[in-house]
């Protein structure tokens, strides 16, 4: 009997002795005092002192403790820990709002769009739903190349906050994707007429237009951007390029010195391409040699290289020309046309021999379009005739005669040749 008060007091002393290991855990009030003072640190914008406050209970599994490490590491942009923790929370409380709210930011914050499409679903059932929320959920299902979920969304949403200007974005983008033009250019006009409406809305706009071949009122749309802000680069640059495609070449090349005004040498290549361009099309070819040497070396491109070979050509300057096409030939670039009008260019030089060689490089070409190779074979036969080399230029006009046995102007050439050829002659 003894013994058995002895073990039931050990048992009780044992228990007793446990309790304050195992009550680690902060007492309500203890709990509402520590993050009381979190609050006051977030409150007055001290992160580091909230920090230090949270560390102070590590271990705390609490729902309001993850929920305010979630709002800590967010305000610090630390996003990923941020969504750890208002998950953890809503692990505590499926309902919590505060930490729904944190984690659908959270998510989109890290393009998270599966886990955030995920989540948000039951949340846009709520009646008191926030646009934030439907913003989310549309642009998660529009970036997770979903298009039809997104214009669903997006118009639900519309339907609660018909002027939510995000939303309407969304929408006209999703529109764009699904692939109706005409919708996505009404979407696009209704967010462009909005009080809140930026310059972007307006480029989307003026491109929508242009893909439907609605070109004037693309234009004007392109300008209205243009106007509301003129620094931005790619508005200034589409506009140029737009009236470029449209042939308003008058209105480019003045729109193009008004962009590069004492501003050539910081210019991004795409917009001095363009100038010079618009300066070709307007015939101020100096103009237009003057703003490609201004692309560094390295940002030459291929249409760097044709636009400066025509412009050289077109200032007399035929021998830096075919340097230009020279550096197109090596680099692979060179295509029929473009060794037609190297031999041109080298035959209006007197460099025969050279002329000669970008002829023959066509008629090699096995995918050398017909119509070009009868045309390279009759620039051909007349440089021969020109060096008096008849019996080749002979060979060249049965070849072609063979190819177009009915041209008369053909047949023509072939009795002249053959006449200066001995053995051919009758």
């Amino acid at each position: 009997m003894m013994m058995m008060r002895h073990g039931l007091l050990a048992l009780i002393l044992l228990v007793t002795s446990a309790v304050p290991l195992l009550a680690n855990e902060l007492s309500a009030s203890q709990r509402e005092t520590w993050l009381g003072a979190v609050a006051e640190a977030v409150e007055n914008e001290d992160l580091a002192e909230a920090r230090a406050t949270l560390a102070e209970h590590p271990d705390d599994d609490h729902l309001l403790s993850h929920s305010w490490r979630g709002r800590v590491s967010a305000l610090e942009d630390a996003w990923r820990e941020a969504e750890v923790h208002f998950a953890r929370a809503l692990e505590h409380q499926a309902d919590y709002r505060p930490a729904a709210e944190g984690r659908i930011q959270a998510l989109a914050m890290l393009e998270d769009w599966p886990a955030l499409r995920r989540m948000i679903g039951p949340w846009l059932e709520h009646a008191d739903s926030p646009a934030p929320w439907w913003r989310a959920a549309a642009h998660a299902a529009w970036e997770d190349n979903d298009a039809l979920i997104a214009e669903d969304i997006a118009r639900r949403g519309l339907g609660r906050y018909p002027d939510d200007i995000v939303l309407g974005r969304i929408l006209a983008l999703a529109m764009e994707d699904i692939g109706d033009p005409q919708r996505s250019i009404a979407a696009w006009q209704r967010v462009a007429n909005h009080a809140q409406a930026e310059a972007e809305d307006w480029y989307y706009l003026s491109h929508s237009l242009d893909r439907a071949e609605q070109h004037s009122q693309a234009r004007r749309a392109m300008l209205i951007a243009h106007q509301l802000d003129p620094n931005h680069p790619s508005i200034a640059d589409s506009y140029l390029a737009m009236l470029m495609d449209h042939d308003f070449a008058d209105d480019a090349y003045q729109l193009a010195h008004t962009l590069l005004a004492g501003a050539v040498s910081e210019a991004r290549p795409q917009r001095l391409l363009m100038a010079a361009r618009s300066a070709e099309a307007k015939g101020a070819h100096t103009t237009a040699i003057a703003w490609l040497e201004a692309i560094d070396h390295e940002q030459r491109t291929t249409a760097w290289q044709l636009l400066y070979a025509r412009s050289q050509a077109a200032t007399g300057e035929p021998t830096v020309a075919l340097e230009a096409i020279d550096q197109l030939i090596a680099q692979g670039q060179a295509d029929a046309n473009l060794r037609l009008w190297a031999a041109q260019l080298a035959w209006q030089e007197d460099i025969l021999d050279q002329a000669e060689a970008h002829l023959r490089a066509v008629l090699a070409r096995s995918t050398t379009d017909r119509s070009i190779l009868q045309r390279t074979r009759m620039h051909l036969m007349r440089l021969l005739m020109q060096q008096g080399r008849y019996d080749e230029a002979l060979q060249e006009a049965e070849a072609l005669l063979q190819e177009n046995p009915y041209n008369r102007n053909v047949e023509q050439l072939l009795h002249y040749l053959q006449a200066h050829v001995p053995d051919k002659q009758p």
